[in-house]
């Protein structure tokens, strides 16, 4: 798994957690990830360096708006730049859907590519310029 494989790289200097939910959303129009009591458990860590990879599961057709996500991935970002660590925060892109078009979940691989990872990344952009480049990067 992801999370003890980069803690076994990064030796014992860092404790590497693991927030993730399975089915999860960043959008509140499918199962926020906001609405679990992990994401609070995430922000009252107080982490250091924190590697945000959601969005596959925006890619639903029934889950998909760009409003909402918009808003939602926005307000994400800037809970996890205010904490009063202030992280560096990590964003990855999403991994590639293995079934396309669409997999067994409904995930589309087209809405994936062309809508969820570009919009990642132009948020991400929009707000280095009101928070230091140093603590927002898109992988």
């Amino acid at each position: 798994n992801y999370p003890l494989l980069l803690g076994s790289l990064l030796g014992s200097n860092y404790a590497v957690r693991n927030f993730g939910r399975g089915g999860c959303t960043v959008a509140n129009t499918g199962r926020s990830c906001r609405l679990y009591h992990i994401w609070r458990e995430a922000l009252s860590w107080a982490p250091d360096v924190v590697v945000l990879m959601l969005g596959t599961n925006d890619a639903k057709d029934k889950v998909w708006d760009s409003r909402e996500f918009d808003g939602c991935f926005n307000q994400m970002l800037q809970e996890l730049l205010s904490l009063p660590t202030r992280p560096m925060v990590l964003v990855v892109a999403p991994p590639p859907v293995l079934a396309p078009p669409k997999n067994a979940f409904g995930i589309d691989e087209s809405q994936l590519k062309e809508n969820v990872i570009p919009r990642m990344r132009d948020l991400v952009a929009s707000l280095r310029d009101k928070y230091d480049p140093r603590f927002l990067s898109t992988c």
